[in-house]
């Protein structure tokens, strides 16, 4: 006899003997069995019977003779139920009793006593007006499968309390193992999706796509892909599946770990929705930016233009003409072009600041230096006001990685707001020192302080004090733009005040490191 035939061996074998049966058929419907044998149903294993209207046994292959240790010929005549289980009356849910009355192939799992599966069919025959004539009964021992199948469950079963969903999927496609996260995820209970074909509830795919699946997991081992299941309630949801194939007892199951990936796909949207937002809103910046420099290059331009020849013009007739209301005039208005021009330029850093745009000659200089020539310029602006200016400075100071000019420009601006703020006969004082690995510069004055409130705002762009006394003097940039300066040089600034205490600004630099000879 020839090796067993397994049951998609079988179901082939059927089908190319379904043309050579056609003659059976005929002789079956005129209730004559034919003389000829058909050999080829004497060298499979599975039982083959075939029965008239009233479940009469018309002829047997081997098989199923020698499953009752009997000749062929002794079968003929008897029903089916009274040899293979020595019943009086057809089993329950027999399917060859469902094919007499439905006319329609059926099929079933049974088990007896022993302990043996069966997969019985039954294919109608009809005569030409589509009443059944006979029966071709076979029926499969598919022991084996099911002891295969029972062992992949144990094992799978102990994945049940997994986070991630996992399913068996036999040979025809249909769930024999889902745990407890699959179910959940999927909306069904484990005996809805027991037996339920993978196409019942997998969105859009074709046998093509099923026969690609199978020729990849067969190269490659396993295969990781993204796709789409229905749930109960028939709504389509996104999953991550990793499937590969498990052998067992010479059949392929599909093993699948899936996990449901509908949220993060959602915030993938999101994600690429904000981005190309972004993308946008960035694009439109830079287009603002470059608008806003433009406008301020103009603007400069606009501004400086007149106010260059007012300089020298108002310089030449100051150093000109003698003293009296001619020279006045002509150094009042040279004092506010050199006011306006120094106004204008405060704009111009802030502006560049603000755009990342402002640009610090960097090299090795001694703030002391700075510091000492800054005082000696703004004593005179003191004596003026009737203020006293103490300049607390040490004999020496480390050298800094800086730009003077800047430097500079951050110390007169400090001091001159100390100075605009602070009435007649109070002190400014101008200190330095070295603390740790850094740089001290320090505005300290007898003013008036700031509120609490605003003290959070002072580098802000445009902000300016609320002191009515003030009337409004200035662009509020000052100190906006020292904290950009001092930020550049790798510092830090920032200020202690009291009401009615007055207020201290810190400037904070970093002293390089001294290198180390080799």
């Amino acid at each position: 006899m020839t090796e067993k035939m397994n049951k998609g061996q079988l179901l082939s074998e059927i089908a190319e003997l379904r043309q050579k049966l056609s003659v059976l058929e005929e002789s079956l419907a005129h209730r004559i069995l034919p003389e000829k044998r058909f050999d080829v149903l004497d060298t499979i294993d599975d039982m083959v019977a075939f029965q008239d209207t009233d479940m009469h046994l018309l002829w047997v292959n081997q098989a199923a003779a020698a499953s009752v240790r009997s000749a062929p010929e002794a079968l003929v005549g008897k029903r089916c139920y009274q040899i293979w289980h020595n019943r009086k009356a057809p089993c329950p849910g027999c399917p060859i009793l469902k094919v007499h009355s439905t006319g329609k192939k059926q099929s079933a799992e049974m088990a007896t006593s022993d302990g043996r599966h069966w997969l019985v069919r039954g294919l109608p025959l009809l005569d030409d007006e589509g009443n059944v004539t006979g029966v071709i009964e076979i029926t499969s021992d598919i022991t084996r499968h099911r002891k295969n199948e029972e062992e992949l469950l144990v094992r799978a079963r102990m994945l049940d309390s997994a986070s991630d969903g996992i399913c068996l999927i036999n040979p025809g496609g249909e769930f024999i193992y889902a745990n407890d996260m699959f179910c959940t995820v999927h909306g069904f209970t484990r005996d809805e999706l027991i037996g339920k074909n993978i196409r019942e509830i997998d969105t859009n795919k074709t046998e093509e796509w099923y026969k690609w699946l199978s020729s990849e997991l067969r190269e490659k081992g396993s295969l990781l892909f993204e796709t789409t299941h229905y749930r109960r309630d028939g709504s389509v949801f996104n999953l991550e599946v990793n499937s590969s194939e498990v052998e067992s007892g010479g059949q392929r199951y599909l093993l699948s770990v899936e996990r449901d990936i509908t949220e993060r796909k959602k915030a993938d949207e999101t994600i690429r929705g904000l981005y190309e937002k972004e993308s946008t809103l960035r694009q439109e910046l830079e287009e603002e930016i470059e608008k806003r420099v433009t406008f301020t290059r103009m603007l400069i331009h606009e501004l400086k233009t007149p106010l260059t020849p007012m300089i020298a013009a108002s310089d030449i007739i100051t150093e000109s003409v003698p003293e009296g209301p001619l020279r006045r005039a002509a150094r009042s208005i040279y004092n506010g072009s050199q006011m306006l021009s120094r106004r204008i330029d405060t704009l111009i850093d802030a502006a560049k600041g603000e755009l990342g745009m402002l640009q610090m000659n960097l090299e090795s200089i001694n703030p002391l230096d700075t510091l000492k020539s800054v005082a000696e310029d703004t004593a005179p602006l003191a004596q003026r006001r009737h203020q006293i200016l103490k300049a607390e400075l040490p004999d020496s100071l480390p050298d800094i990685f800086g730009d003077e000019e800047r430097l500079r420009q951050v110390v007169v601006n400090l001091l001159d707001n100390s100075l605009k703020f602070t009435p007649s006969g109070g002190t400014i004082t101008l200190r330095a020192r070295k603390e740790r690995k850094k740089i001290v510069i320090e505005v300290e004055d007898t003013g008036p302080g700031i509120p609490a409130e605003q003290q959070s705002h002072l580098f802000q762009a445009y902000h300016r004090g609320a002191d009515p006394n003030q009337h409004g003097r200035g662009l509020g940039l000052g100190l906006s733009l020292a904290k950009i300066i001092i930020e550049l040089h790798g510092g830090t600034i920032r200020v202690e005040s009291r009401e009615g205490k007055g207020s201290t600004f810190s400037v904070f630099l970093p002293v390089p490191e001294k290198r180390k000879r080799g």
